[in-house]
């Protein structure tokens, strides 16, 4: 049984793959690239370069190839599908694009606790540096 998608609207996606941002990276560079997927690596290393540069049309094309090649390993697909969807918002791709991209992390997020499990690791300090908004919260409520 599906369950009843709920409407999301563009600037919601966008907050939720902008929030994966400063994982992307980390989590990009902690494990070491395996031969056979030189060719995936090396997309999403072009990928990243583009977004970085401001060409996001160029990192679409690259960071789906690379999205292709880690499909079937959810701990390095995570980062590069927020990757992917920060390229896309970035390339002003229709918010569908960008929607069903993070629905495919959600997706990982749900049958694979990625995020949650640490796919995406991060030391507090940076995380703070990313999101002091959720630090001065907390602080406050304390």
């Amino acid at each position: 049984m599906n369950k009843p998608s709920r409407a999301k609207s563009p600037a919601s996606l966008f907050c939720f793959a902008l929030l994966l941002t400063p994982f992307a990276s980390v989590a990009a560079q902690a494990d070491e690239p395996l031969p056979e997927r030189g060719y995936y690596d090396q997309r999403l290393r072009e990928g990243s370069r583009a977004l970085e540069n401001g060409e996001a049309d160029r990192a679409v094309a690259e960071l789906r190839l690379a999205c292709f090649g880690y499909l079937s390993e959810p701990r390095q697909l995570t980062p590069c599908l927020a990757k992917l969807a920060l390229a896309q918002s970035a390339a002003s791709k229709a918010g569908s694009d960008v929607g069903r991209t993070v629905d495919r992390l959600q997706q990982l997020e749900e049958r694979f606790q990625t995020v949650s499990q640490g796919a995406l690791p991060i030391d507090r300090q940076q995380q703070q540096q990313r999101q002091p908004h959720r630090f001065y919260t907390q602080k406050s409520q304390m």
